[in-house]
């Protein structure tokens, strides 16, 4: 009686294990579908900031960005190009991203300052996209940016950010990100010593697709403490990102930072185009 009874349990065991293995196959064949791939793949693998680029795919990004600013009484207009990044995916849900030096124009309102010209640092990235369920991408991203550039646009060290991504969409036309972020930077005090500065800047995206090729998005984010005596600032923008084709995409963001213990403000307009090969 024993062993018939082992027996019959082990079936009811096999039997139970299988029935599960054959539900959960289903599940992730029929719902849980990867969502940085597919039709507009490019439009999700821009704005989610979760997608690493796939195996043997590289997107490239370039763009024009146009900043007016308002520090310590001064105003100024920077314009920057050609805003270029290059992402190329490797194996493993892995990408690597190069950040490109753009060249910076800046003038000073009134003339009473000259204008100075230069370019700011060469980056490196490195993101690994954990995994993804029917609602939720976790993915993790550090860059390192070197001390390159010139025409005082660079850094005076080697800067480094790691970030944490979590992407939720409770519908399939609404996302939101959240995207903690830990800073070490440098900056050169007015007595010509560098410093280096640590912070915590969290960061939050919501992006909403309007149609298939068509969608909006809006960030807030807090960037810590900028220099000697100086605080954090924030950051809000707002953009339309537009599937031109499967492979090419437009986008337009405008932009405001606050700087409100220094007074300090300004705004941006960026246009840029990526490209997917």
């Amino acid at each position: 009686m024993i062993k018939n009874s082992v027996g019959l349990t082990e079936k009811i065991l096999v039997f139970l294990i299988l029935q599960l293995w054959f539900a959960a196959s289903a599940y992730a064949g029929a719902v849980v579908k990867d969502p940085c791939a597919g039709k507009n793949s490019l439009l999700t693998l821009v704005s989610v900031s979760s997608c690493s680029a796939k195996e043997g795919m590289i997107l490239l990004e370039l763009g024009v960005q146009s900043d007016m600013l308002k520090v310590g009484g001064i105003k100024s207009k920077i314009i920057s190009y050609p805003d270029s990044e290059i992402r190329i995916g490797i194996p493993g849900n892995n990408e690597i991203k190069l950040v490109l030096p753009n060249y910076n124009i800046q003038s000073y309102a009134g003339g009473g300052m000259p204008s100075m010209s230069g370019y700011d640092d060469f980056g490196i990235g490195f993101k690994h996209e954990f995994g993804y369920t029917e609602n939720t991408i976790y993915a993790a991203e550090i860059t390192v940016t070197f001390p390159s550039g010139n025409g005082g646009f660079q850094n005076y060290g080697t800067d480094m950010t790691g970030k944490g991504i979590l992407t939720y969409s409770p519908t399939k036309a609404l996302s939101v990100e959240l995207i903690p972020g830990i800073s070490s930077f440098t900056r050169l005090s007015d007595n010509g010593h560098i410093s280096r500065f640590f912070g915590f800047n969290p960061d939050v995206v919501a992006t909403y697709q309007f149609k298939d090729a068509l969608q909006a998005y809006g960030e807030v984010q807090r960037n810590p403490q900028q220099g000697v005596a100086l605080s954090g600032n924030y950051w809000f923008d707002c953009g339309l990102q537009y599937l031109l084709t499967q492979n090419i995409e437009l986008q337009s963001e405008y932009g405001i930072f606050l700087d409100p213990p220094e007074g300090g403000y300004g705004r941006y307009i960026e246009l840029e185009t990526e490209m997917m090969f």
